[in-house]
């Protein structure tokens, strides 16, 4: 039996469904490039003016037999101050280094040697029966230098008999620096010391090491000064015990903005940004005011076929037997 069916008369029917898309035109261009250009600039200079005012010292130590790093600081420095270590070329995020640990081991568990394969070949140390606590190549090699800062006291001068002065030096002053509280507590939370442990698993010093860095040049908290300093002239006091061979060690001192530490890349990237949009903008805009026909062409922003349909002579109400076909569905 053949059943004939006619193609209703409605907007799918029709082929004429309404399809909006945005209004592209030269003035909302125009407005939406203003505005980036306005924001990318702000931006910029409120990232770029904080940053170039950011106190900070960088002393490479690897390359010298000097331990001592001496430093002024012009004006008083009222903010905390963070005692940074610095690595290049030191891969934290090679896979090997970052799975080679036992989270379970972490958190106080007794783990039995069979399930501490990740951390091969850092499970038990020569021929002893006992594994590692902590296991792995990660905590084996946790950095181990460290770090004291000492203010300079002025020399004193005394007047003797014969008027020549004699000068007398006083040692230097340390500085306190607080090595707690410079981890989140929901990471302290997953390591857990245990006894016969090699390492202190729940200080800072280690969970800061163990989080791996995503690039192989990379900064981690050492200690942060919470006083901040008065004018006057510093040293840094390194006891070198970290080996490196191909990449370098660095001690950093530095203060912080609103966004962290310094990132004059940062502020400069969004200001190109900036001012990339504001030319694009200054061409769009010499095409709306100046060019040939004043302004660009509008866009349509939707099609309805409305048009379409009425050259077709198209009955809006019943439809119109020239268009419609017939379609013959066998069952």
């Amino acid at each position: 039996m053949v059943q004939k069916r006619e193609i209703p008369y409605n907007s799918a029917g029709q082929l004429t469904l309404k399809a909006l898309r945005p209004n592209c035109g030269s003035i909302p261009m125009f407005i939406t490039l203003c505005i980036a250009t306005v924001f990318f600039l702000v931006c910029g200079i409120a990232v770029l003016a904080p940053s170039v005012s950011i106190f900070e010292k960088v002393y490479r130590y690897d390359n010298t037999d000097a331990k001592t790093f001496e430093f002024e600081v012009e004006e008083d420095i009222t903010s905390p101050l963070y005692i940074l270590y610095q690595l290049t070329n030191f891969y934290q995020n090679h896979r090997r280094f970052a799975i080679s640990r036992n989270y379970d081991q972490l958190l106080g568990g007794e783990v039995a040697q069979a399930d501490l394969q990740w951390c091969d070949p850092r499970i038990r140390k020569g021929l002893e029966v006992k594994s590692i606590l902590p296991c792995g190549i990660a905590a084996e090699i946790i950095f181990n230098d460290s770090f004291t800062l000492h203010k300079q006291t002025e020399m004193k001068t005394n007047e003797g008999e014969e008027e020549q002065q004699e000068e007398e030096i006083v040692d230097p002053t340390e500085i306190v620096l607080r090595k707690t509280d410079i981890v989140y507590a929901s990471d302290k939370e997953q390591y857990i010391n245990q006894e016969g442990s090699t390492q202190n698993i729940s200080s800072d010093a280690f969970i800061m090491w163990m989080q791996p860095a995503a690039l192989p040049y990379f900064r981690k908290t050492y200690g942060v000064i919470d006083a901040g300093l008065p004018k006057g002239k510093y040293q840094i006091r390194i006891v070198d015990q970290y080996n490196v061979t191909s990449g370098t060690k660095s001690v950093v001192i530095t203060s912080r903005a609103w966004f962290g530490m310094k990132a004059t890349g940062l502020g400069v990237l969004y200001i190109i940004c900036g001012a990339i949009f504001a030319v694009i903008t200054g061409i769009i805009a010499w095409i709306i005011f100046t060019g040939p026909d004043k302004k660009l062409p509008k866009s349509v922003t939707s099609d309805t076929g409305a048009d379409q349909v009425e050259q077709q002579g198209i009955d809006k109400n019943g439809g119109s037997n020239s268009i419609q076909k017939e379609y013959q569905i066998h069952k």
